[in-house]
């Protein structure tokens, strides 16, 4: 019974935790602008400063520059390294067969371009990434494998019976550390969108 209990306090614990950790990190704001089918939502963002690096195929080597360069691999304002927190989502994209795929980071609010530590790393790059119009359908997991082209596909299903079309190429984004096991994860996959011309 006490072992029941206990693996039970330890799965509460796990169902909760990942909830927790996204409500107090930061991420760029943004407003729900409509409602679709599947439980796909149009957001509206404003402007944003990220740093990115492609990733080759290796997921985690991506993630490790980008880590680094919030950590300290950086020249701040007075010349020495200055860490930075971490935000969310993380940002994988475009899902497709041959892609060139890159991994993005989202800046703390508090900076500018001018303010932002320049990355030691020539392969992470600061970018500015003006405001858009983003439809989004969440889903649980990692989104590896097969399930990214199955995800890719129900959005843009979705969208062929709305008044939205799709304006480049899907993207994942991240919610949660690589240690949250995969069925807890909250991933999202998204794109750009422009309303149809009426008529």
């Amino acid at each position: 019974m006490l072992v029941g209990l206990g693996l039970a306090g330890v799965l509460g614990a796990a169902l909760i935790a990942p909830g927790r950790a996204r409500r107090s990190t930061e991420q760029p704001g943004y407003d729900v602008i409509d409602r679709l089918a599947d439980g796909i939502v149009v957001r509206r963002y404003g402007p944003r400063l990220a740093y990115e690096t492609a990733m080759g195929g290796v997921m985690d080597a991506a993630f490790r520059r980008l880590a680094g360069y919030i950590f300290g691999d950086n020249r701040g304002l007075d010349g020495r390294p200055e860490k930075m927190t971490m935000t969310i989502p993380v940002e994988v994209g475009p899902i497709g067969i041959g892609a060139a795929r890159a991994m993005r980071f989202f800046a703390p609010e508090r900076f500018t371009r001018d303010t932002l530590p320049v990355p030691l790393d020539t392969s992470v790059r600061i970018v500015d990434v003006p405001g858009e119009t983003l439809a989004v359908r969440r889903f649980a997991g990692s989104g590896a494998g097969d399930a990214a082209f199955h995800h890719r596909a129900a959005l843009l299903d979705g969208l062929n019976s709305s008044a939205w079309i799709a304006d480049g190429d899907p993207a994942f984004f991240f919610y949660d550390a690589p240690w949250v096991p995969t069925p807890l994860r909250r991933s999202e996959v998204v794109v750009r969108v422009r309303g149809a011309s009426p008529g």
